[in-house]
């Protein structure tokens, strides 16, 4: 049974299909669907941290740390900047979530460039400052998903008991409209260009 599992899982069969095989196929109790399936959502998930963490421990693929990839980064808080790099195949940091709608769509049509949007504001403002900052990120990305304009979350946690799992961030971003398989997607393509 086990070898079956894991040739689904190397063919990316969904997680509701090998959590059915699992059920179907075995007397596993709930302690021990629940240990797959988080394994199983943590097959291709990445985060971007300042601090040291094993990504395992946290139900992860990988951890890429801000130290090593922020040259990789270009950190984008106006029009102006976007027009700059349009052409370039790049991680967008985006600083301010205001961004017009024409330079979202732009990059939805180069398709090169991926928006990287940070989460650590919502896990560091409260109240009235949280409701702001969810009300721009759910506006934001119903433009990037009109205009087809890649997308991927990163926490940037500073320390390591700040570390959410991706089930919990799957959680989070349900808040802003953003489905599972959404989710999943966006976490993975942080791993395309790192």
């Amino acid at each position: 049974m086990i070898r079956n599992l894991e040739k689904l899982l190397e063919d990316r069969t969904s997680i509701t299909e090998v959590l059915q095989i699992a059920t179907v196929q075995s007397n596993l109790g709930n302690t021990h669907v629940f240990n797959l399936q988080r394994t199983v959502l943590s097959i291709m998930t990445y985060d971007i941290l300042k601090c040291k963490a094993d990504a395992g421990t946290y139900g992860f693929t990988k951890f890429f740390f801000y130290s090593e990839v922020k040259k990789r980064i270009i950190e984008i808080s106006s029009d102006e900047e976007i027009l700059k790099n349009k052409n370039r195949r790049a991680v967008f940091l985006v600083k301010n979530l205001r961004i017009s709608p024409e330079m979202i769509k732009i990059i939805g049509e180069k398709g090169a460039a991926v928006f990287l949007i940070d989460l650590y504001p919502l896990f560091k403002f409260y109240a009235t400052k949280r409701g702001i900052y969810l009300s721009q990120m759910r506006k934001f990305l119903e433009f990037c998903v009109k205009y087809n304009a890649k997308y991927s979350f990163a926490t940037f946690f500073e320390k390591e008991n700040e570390i959410r799992t991706p089930e919990e961030i799957i959680d989070l971003l349900s808040l802003v409209g953003v489905n599972e398989g959404q989710t999943r997607f966006a976490l993975e393509e942080l791993g395309k260009y790192f």
